[in-house]
């Protein structure tokens, strides 16, 4: 039996409130430390990165394109914070490196984030952190999917053999 949509909406409702409040949450604590959130979680990559990333490694880590990693790593080696590294055997592609500075900080804010989402996780049940965390990517998973197939149904209906 079809569950009723109007349920699935409400529900809704409260997941984009949740998921507004969090990014807000991060944006904020981002701007409190003179950084935006990307470049926050760029350092924290670089941070546990081992000889540093290349900037589709970092592209992927935050889903975000190319091109918008690129400005952002412009403005992050600005500041002193990266380098970017020629790699011998492709000099198309290079490697993300944090400076000294860059690595003091990754490690400072770190250990201050990670002390805030442990306090608040241990106050949640363990099944309450994994559930939070599982119903999550499931959702994530599944919104891919359908979205897959939203963009090759539209693909489909503009080709050329379907006019």
């Amino acid at each position: 039996m079809e569950e009723s949509v109007e349920p699935i909406r409400k529900l809704m409702d409260r997941y984009y409130h949740f998921w507004f409040g969090v990014n807000a949450l991060y944006d904020e604590w981002a701007r409190w430390k003179g950084l935006t959130v990307n470049s926050l979680f760029t350092l924290f990559q670089l941070y546990e990165s081992e000889g540093g990333c290349t900037q589709q490694q970092i592209a992927d880590k935050l889903q975000q394109h190319k091109q918008t990693v690129s400005a952002l790593l412009d403005k992050m080696e600005e500041r002193g914070y990266i380098c970017r590294l020629t790699r011998e055997n492709d000099r198309r592609s290079k490697r993300v490196t944090l400076t000294e500075e860059g690595r003091a900080l990754a490690g400072s804010l770190r250990e201050n984030l990670s002390s805030v989402e442990v306090d608040v996780l241990g106050n949640m049940t363990p099944l309450e952190r994994a559930g939070l965390v599982d119903g999550s990517e499931r959702f994530l998973f599944l919104l891919r999917e359908r979205y897959q197939k939203e963009k090759d149904r539209a693909a489909a209906e503009k080709s050329p053999q379907n006019h």
